[in-house]
């Protein structure tokens, strides 16, 4: 699947043509907390900025002597075009789940079988579904539903130690978010964690939960996280390097693609 967008050119100063050289290859563009792939061409035949997604990344077209600014300026303006265009193509991908499929789970996977109720987890390594139904939407349900009791373990675990009390914990879908912290107290986390390895899912609670400290992503605020979980910056280039890999929802892995790690 392909989408694309065509953006005219605003007139270009001659200061700002001494730079345009100098953009072009691989770049990346932080959507939420996640990092995706932009590579940018320069094509002399080209006579506006045109915007691709495929095959989850970035592709920018633009003509020779169009300034760094103006590139820039129509990636960030078009950002939630980008977003939704990303998430129609992970929508595509994770749509062929059926019975048979291994799916991530935490630091394994289980395999989709066939069961005669609603999705439930039948053994240590197997959920089942109801065949004849859409499958993606059960998966995800059931990654919902295993998410809640499994990030209230960490809540009860990690809010005394860093001296916080929740008020509450809600299992979201967020688009381009791990997780967040309200000013009511209220946790939400993200299910698509539950197909990350467990320190992940375990490092994002620690860091929501530093945020009923520090509202915002301040020194004051990494030190505190450091001083709970001092390896996070290992967890947070995890995430930006498999980011978009579970935002992409529940695929099917390979025969030979192993476990996520």
């Amino acid at each position: 699947m392909r989408s694309r967008l065509h953006v005219r050119l605003a007139n270009s100063t001659s200061k700002d043509l001494r730079s345009a050289r100098h953009i072009v290859g691989v770049h990346e563009v932080v959507i939420g907390s996640v990092v995706v792939g932009c590579r940018i061409r320069r094509h002399a035949r080209a006579r506006r900025i045109t915007l691709r997604v495929r095959e989850g990344r970035i592709h920018v077209t633009a003509p020779v002597r169009v300034p760094v600014s103006e590139i820039r300026r129509c990636i960030d303006e078009h950002l939630n075009w980008i977003e939704d265009a990303l998430l129609r193509e992970r929508a595509c991908v994770a749509a062929d789940l059926r019975v048979g499929d291994r799916i991530p789970f935490l630091d394994g996977s289980v395999t989709i079988v066939e069961g005669r109720s609603g999705t439930r987890y039948v053994s240590k390594d197997a959920v089942a579904v109801r065949a004849n139904d859409p499958i993606l939407p059960q998966i995800e349900q059931w990654y919902r539903r295993a998410a809640r009791p499994y990030f209230q373990e960490y809540l009860e675990r990690w809010a005394p130690r860093i001296g916080v009390t929740p008020s509450r914990l809600v299992v979201r879908g967020q688009r381009s978010r791990w997780g967040s912290a309200s000013a009511n107290a209220t946790i939400s986390l993200n299910w698509r964690l539950m197909m990350a390895p467990p320190r992940i899912g375990e490092y994002v609670v620690v860091h929501e939960l530093v945020h009923l400290i520090h509202m915002d992503h301040s020194a004051r605020f990494w030190d505190c996280v450091g001083g709970h979980w001092p390896t996070y910056s290992d967890e947070r280039v995890w995430l930006r390097v498999h980011g978009p890999e579970l935002f992409a929802g529940p695929v099917a892995l390979g025969a030979d693609s192993g476990e996520v790690s």
